[in-house]
């Protein structure tokens, strides 16, 4: 299943088809361009993409496949867990110096946002910030990366993604024991694993980043395909995709059910088409 349309909308043939026919929300939302220069082409991402254990959860989750299916990713993941090891590399991060204290709070995906709204006028009426207003901070890693994401549209690693904000939600977690990443980890539940102080997780809102592994077996996920782990860029393009959401706030009740599963759907008061 698409993970994206889960978000947003419904993965659902018959659903999904219902929110398009009755014009639900139009959203403009980011898209990641990422560009790997041993690689003839340019891909995209809406998802985001991992490096360090999100990397190798990819990489050995495609091997075990044919085995267990789904349940692949939970081997996978307790493979990588059990094997832990830093990753050596170097992070360049374009932060801005000032994103909008807005960006840090929860945006609600399907529905309304007021920084994602804010944020697509900004880009469309206004130039490109100047580079004075952002700068590149630079990572090590001292004893590799555990992991490295780059995200647009997940929320358990990072809580304060939106759709729309024209940055990427980049976070880092240097050298760990893996009771310490296991006790850490629970606190993505409440989203207390980033901490003003940044001492285990490192988070940015950014415009580019640029990631350099030292060890192409150090493979990168970018929205479930594996690349080789060499130097890639990622770019935030914004406001450039159209996708149907769920529901709108500002919309009316209606009692249309879909194939009479009582289902209470939300219509806006203007369908876009």
């Amino acid at each position: 299943e698409c993970a994206f349309a889960k978000m947003v909308s419904y993965v659902n043939p018959v659903s999904a088809a219902w929110v398009i026919l009755k014009g639900h929300k139009i959203k403009a939302i980011d898209v990641l361009k990422i560009h790997q220069a041993s690689r003839d082409k340019v891909l995209y991402s809406i998802c985001g993409c991992g490096w360090g254990l999100a990397g190798k959860l990819a990489e050995d989750s495609e091997a075990m496949r044919s085995t267990y299916g789904p349940a692949r990713y939970l081997v996978s993941g307790l493979k990588s867990f059990v094997n832990l090891r830093g990753c050596p590399g170097t992070l360049k991060v374009l932060k801005s110096r000032s994103p909008p204290q807005e960006c840090f709070q929860p945006c609600p995906f399907a529905s309304l946002c007021a920084v994602c709204e804010t944020a697509a006028r900004r880009n469309n009426d206004t130039p490109p910030p100047n580079q004075e207003e952002e700068e590149w901070e630079v990572e090590h890693g001292e004893g590799g990366f555990v992991v490295v994401a780059m995200l647009k549209s997940e929320k358990a690693l990072a809580p304060y993604v939106h759709l729309s904000d024209g940055y990427v939600d980049v976070l880092s977690v240097g050298k760990v024991g893996r009771l310490e990443l296991l006790r850490r980890s629970s606190k993505i539940l409440t989203a207390s694993h980033i901490t003003p102080d940044q001492e285990f997780c490192k988070y940015w809102k950014a415009k580019s980043v640029i990631l350099r592994p030292h060890n192409s077996d150090d493979k990168i996920n970018v929205d479930g395909e594996v690349l080789d782990g060499k130097e890639i860029r990622v770019d935030v393009v914004p406001s450039v995709l159209n996708v149907f959401c769920t529901y709108d706030k500002r919309a009316q009740r209606s009692s249309a059910t879909v194939w009479g599963d009582g289902t209470d759907w939300l219509l806006p008061v203007s369908p876009p088409f």
